[in-house]
């Protein structure tokens, strides 16, 4: 897994994922509380809710965490009060739609179905740039050393519908390996498909950072591939917002995506000081902190950039997990708001499935 060698405390199941929660957090899958000072940059009055996505045990906390100690939210006239974690794509819909709160950071498949359902959502631009945190794993005994090797085996993932799915499918076919040839199964969650591994139900399962790091350590398992060996750059997570809070809040969203940009910056040029951040904010060791972000590389992970290549790869997974039907199309001209992004930085509709 690129060098990603270390320890975690304990092994956190798919559910704590989901509800991880407390100290810390933004953008990505949790509800929070900010309040702006004044009339300052923020743009806003009163409270403002977040919502940041299985924080703060995942790597999608880290420029969260960056943004609180360094400083950024208080430059910016914005004072954060409480961040509480998010069960994922449909609740951080749900709290960004129905829950008041201006900005999320959502899995981007769970954006394009729900503004297909007249959320009236915007993705704003993205968040998360590629599944570096993903990889698969078996054991020594099952006779599986690479991905050439799966064909004739079962491949399991956490639930229909999720990122370990679409990275399942999407690296078989990077690899020309037919779906037919490799059994895909559910397992309910990312701790039951170790388990499911183990009494001999599947031969490869996934792990996610940083807990990947002590189930390879501890538990024997072997590396079969990173998702980003046969998956190109893959949104994960996109920044989203109502068109009510677009129109009504443009200052604070813009204040919010260029804080967001602001910490990745930082991230990239200081790792080990980002890590730091995300352990002090979470229950995540320092040293495991560490060696997450040294197995992906934080400029291609952390991006706000939006490219026709990726999005038009999100298309392709959902319709390949069946989350798209094959005739179906994405409004992207209607869906797409980047005014709060550089130049540089924006898509061209035109260019998008």
């Amino acid at each position: 897994m690129n060098g990603a060698v270390g320890r975690v405390g304990s092994e956190i199941t798919r559910g704590q994922f989901l509800k991880g929660a407390s100290m810390l957090g933004l953008v990505a899958g949790a509800g929070g509380l900010l309040t702006a000072c004044g009339g300052g940059g923020g743009g806003a009055s009163g409270p403002v809710g977040l919502s940041v996505s299985h924080y703060p045990t995942l790597l999608y906390t880290v420029p969260w965490a960056v943004a609180i100690e360094q400083g950024y939210f208080e430059e910016r006239q914005i004072q954060l009060e409480e961040i509480v974690g998010s069960s994922g794509g449909g609740t951080t819909v749900r709290n960004v739609v129905t829950g008041g709160l201006p900005l999320g950071a959502v899995a981007t498949p769970a954006a394009i179905n729900a503004f297909n359902e007249g959320s009236g959502l915007k993705i704003l631009g993205g968040a998360i740039g590629n599944t570096a945190d993903v990889s698969f794993v078996t054991l020594p005994d099952r006779g599986i050393e690479s991905m050439e090797d799966l064909p004739g085996k079962t491949m399991g993932f956490s639930n229909p519908g999720s990122v370990t799915e679409g990275c399942a499918v999407l690296a078989l076919q990077g690899a020309g390996i037919e779906l037919g040839e490799v059994k895909l199964q559910a397992m309910g969650g990312l701790s039951e498909a170790i388990t499911g591994l183990k009494e001999g139900v599947i031969d490869v399962a996934p792990v996610i950072l940083p807990t990947a790091i002590s189930q390879v350590e501890e538990e024997g398992l072997v590396p079969v591939f990173q998702t980003t060996e046969y998956v190109d750059a893959f949104p994960q997570l996109v920044m989203i917002a109502t068109s009510q809070t677009v129109g009504q809040q443009p200052e604070l969203l813009q204040s919010l995506m260029e804080l967001y940009g602001q910490a990745v910056d930082f991230t990239v040029e200081n790792p080990e000081e980002a890590a730091a951040a995300w352990s002090k904010n979470s229950e995540v060791a320092e040293e495991d902190a560490v060696a997450s972000l040294e197995a992906i590389d934080p400029s291609t992970y952390y991006t706000t950039t939006l490219s026709a290549d990726s999005l038009n790869l999100v298309v392709e997974e959902m319709k390949a997990i069946n989350l798209l039907e094959e005739g179906d199309e994405v409004d992207w001209g209607e869906l797409l708001d980047q005014q709060f992004l550089p130049e540089d930085q924006r898509v061209d509709p035109a260019e998008l499935a």
